[in-house]
């Protein structure tokens, strides 16, 4: 067999689609990629420093309602 038509030693595995659909869901909302990976990583970033250091965004995209006309 040449090198072009051996199978690699492992193949990927291919998630379930019942565990990727919510993060497209949250993808879809505008729900920040790096928010999902940190979230999702055991002993991830300490959420309330960054938010201590950081502050609030302007626009609160969490939330359902757009923000008030000033």
């Amino acid at each position: 067999m040449d090198d072009a038509t051996q199978r690699p030693e492992s193949v990927p595995e291919v998630p379930d689609p019942a565990l990727v659909l919510p993060a497209r869901e949250l993808l879809a909302q505008h729900v920040p990629l790096a928010l999902l990976v940190d979230l999702a990583t055991p002993g991830g970033p300490d959420s309330g420093a960054i938010c201590a250091a950081e502050g609030c965004p302007e626009d609160p995209w969490w939330s359902p309602e757009p923000p008030a006309a000033a």
